[in-house]
């Protein structure tokens, strides 16, 4: 579990490195995804939906502290609250130079929770945070780049926004990306997305919904992630551990 817990993490710790910063109009609203560094920030939290997992709404959250040396103490206890649930116990992990708290909780998505974080019962933070809907996506059973191939999903309500990608792991810097409308539920992906001269055998196809929010040096982002791995142009798609941490590497995440 804790491989697992270091893992998300350096995956998240990069996620906003393929977006581009906007204005703001207030300190605290949701918006699009500005770049989080140490400079501007000494939180990053992530709230990762882990649904595809289990039947029931749940995520992993995880409280990336940017800010330096930290005074924490082994013997502290962090605990997490979300509006009116009960609060959850997080574990503490550093090493390398990174600290970061993590936990699970089961949300409502699309509902907005005030999450605060306290240390030994005393507020660190509080921050909006709002789940996202989870996207249920028609992939089709087999993928060849050498045709048109339209993507059909649903949500139950918008997110902030979402994210199409098709990639593949020999060329990680070539990838067919795309930033969609939130209200856009299908896309064509073209006849050979990264090329006509790129020549595969495994293709990813996903797309990430997410929901970001700030407030003053604390970062938020909440996100979904849909996929399929295909093997060669006439392999049915598959559902792999493999396919979804390739799938992250494509979202720049």
């Amino acid at each position: 579990m804790r491989k697992q817990y270091l893992f998300f993490l350096l995956v998240l710790v990069g996620i906003v490195l393929a977006f581009s910063a906007c204005d703001k109009d207030s300190d605290e609203k949701l918006t699009d995804i500005p770049e989080v560094t140490p400079d501007k920030y000494d939180w990053y939290i992530s709230l990762a939906d882990m649904s595809y997992r289990s039947d029931a709404v749940y995520y992993d959250l995880f409280c990336d502290w940017l800010g330096g040396e930290p005074d924490f103490d082994p013997e502290d206890i962090f605990t997490a609250k979300f509006g009116n649930l009960p609060p959850v116990e997080l574990d503490f992990f550093f090493g390398g130079g990174m600290y970061y708290l993590s936990g699970r909780v089961e949300l409502e998505p699309g509902k907005n929770y005030k999450l605060k974080l306290m240390r030994n019962g005393n507020e660190i933070f509080n921050i909006d945070a709002m789940p996202t809907f989870a996207a249920t996506v028609d992939f089709p059973e087999l993928y060849n780049p050498a045709f048109a191939t339209q993507i059909n999903w649903s949500l139950a309500a918008n997110n902030q926004n979402q994210i199409l990608v098709v990639g593949i792991s020999d060329y990680e810097d070539d990838d067919y990306r795309v930033s969609l409308s939130p209200s856009v539920r299908k896309h064509t992906i073209p006849a050979n997305p990264l090329g006509a001269n790129i020549e595969s055998e495994e293709y990813v196809i996903g797309i990430t919904q997410y929901n970001f929010s700030s407030k003053g040096r604390i970062a938020l982002l909440a996100y979904d992630m849909a996929y399929k791995d295909y093997y060669g142009d006439d392999v049915p798609a598959k559902n792999t551990v493999q396919a979804r941490r390739a799938m992250f590497r494509k979202l720049g995440f």
